[in-house]
């Protein structure tokens, strides 16, 4: 997994120590504990061969780890309010760290090998910046939580190469196409999901299905680029056809959906949903195949593993829990956060499922077989 982000909410003492936990998920034991000084953990993220952990905290403060030893290899000084992360290879034996804030509007570019910062990159007007990277690992897009300009930056020089046309767009999700080529931007104020053309920085379509009242919580696109879903929270659950946009599935007709990731090879939609329940979903029939309903709370997030096997699932009743794909049923819930989890994700080979909570903590299962 390349660029995992947790984006932390909820409020915790800033005299919170940063700790990371290593636990087996089978047993439930704790495996490592990674602790630095006082500041919130807001996001975590692997680096590309998902050896190392880097960790962005509230005070600014941006860690890396040994995910094996629980050592902290270097700290890296970030601008007030680290939330945001993504990490691009540059170069064979290269990585470059992006970041957002939340409390000003500069991205920030660091050597992930030397810890040198590379640059800031200046742009933008407003604060809640948020960032991802093109699957090429090529380019950058920076994008404000708040209506603001939508910049894209060369990761190697980091130079600007343009703002997508049209004044300002508003971005609390973005999703690049698998072939780099479209990006998706849903806002967080409304039902509104915006297409783009990176090569032109034109606006390709606009889709509005969600229904006036409702807020864009999760974009994704399928691994072959065919399909995209999106859901919303005050709405429903749909599949577009990512070559005409046009609407092809309404999965759920009702409630409202948290979070959606597909299975790596596009078959199985997931969806969280607040009425404490995940659904999985055949792409290709739009049947609902399962209803996981073990949750006593909002599901937050939602993840499968690189293999498709196990999905998990992150929830505001403060646990994570692990299900097998093929048969629905439960293989571990897994407690210990004293807040709600909101985020869960798998590193690349499957090893490492973490979990982000509202607790200020970031916890790391090891998946046992």
């Amino acid at each position: 997994m390349s660029g995992f982000e947790w984006e932390g909410w909820g409020a915790t003492p800033s005299s919170t120590p940063t700790m990371v936990q290593l636990w087996d998920l089978r047993s439930g034991q704790l495996l490592q504990q990674l602790e630095g000084d006082d500041g919130i953990v807001n996001c975590v993220a692997f680096t590309q061969d998902g050896q190392k952990i880097i960790s962005g905290s509230q005070n600014g403060k941006v860690r890396l780890w040994d995910g094996a030893s629980g050592q902290e290899i270097r700290r890296l000084e970030g601008t007030n309010g680290v939330t945001n992360l993504a990490i691009a290879p540059n170069g064979p034996d290269r990585e470059i760290l992006v970041s957002g804030s939340s409390y000003d509007s500069i991205v920030q570019c660091w050597d992930v090998a030397s810890g040198q910062e590379l640059r800031q990159l200046e742009g933008h007007e407003g604060k809640e910046i948020r960032v991802a990277i093109s699957p090429d690992g090529k380019t950058i897009v920076s994008a404000c939580l708040w209506r603001d300009k939508v910049i894209l930056w060369d990761v190697g020089s980091g130079q600007s190469l343009g703002q997508l046309e049209g004044g300002r767009s508003e971005a609390g999700s973005l999703a690049f196409s698998p072939d780099g080529k479209t990006l998706a931007l849903g806002s967080p104020w409304s039902d509104k999901i915006e297409l783009w053309d990176v090569a032109s920085g034109k606006q390709m379509e606009v889709l509005l299905a969600h229904g006036s009242s409702s807020r864009v919580t999760g974009i994704a696109f399928s691994p072959d680029g065919k399909f995209l879903a999106s859901g919303c929270r005050y709405g429903n659950l749909w599949l577009w056809d990512a070559g005409s946009w046009q609407q092809l599935k309404q999965l759920q007709e009702d409630g409202s959906v948290t979070g959606v990731a597909f299975s790596n090879d596009g078959k199985i939609l997931a969806s969280g949903s607040a009425d404490k329940t995940v659904q999985l979903w055949d792409v290709a029939s739009g049947e609902e195949l399962n209803r996981l309903a073990e949750h006593a709370d909002d599901v937050t997030s939602v993840a499968f593993s690189n293999d498709g096997k196990i999905l998990a699932s992150g929830s505001a009743d403060k646990t994570v829990r692990c299900w097998d794909v093929a048969s629905g049923e439960e293989i571990k819930p897994i407690e210990g956060h004293a807040g709600a989890v909101t985020a869960v994700a798998f590193s690349r080979d499957g090893q490492i499922l973490v979990s982000g909570s509202a607790d200020g903590t970031i916890r790391l299962w090891q998946m046992t077989r």
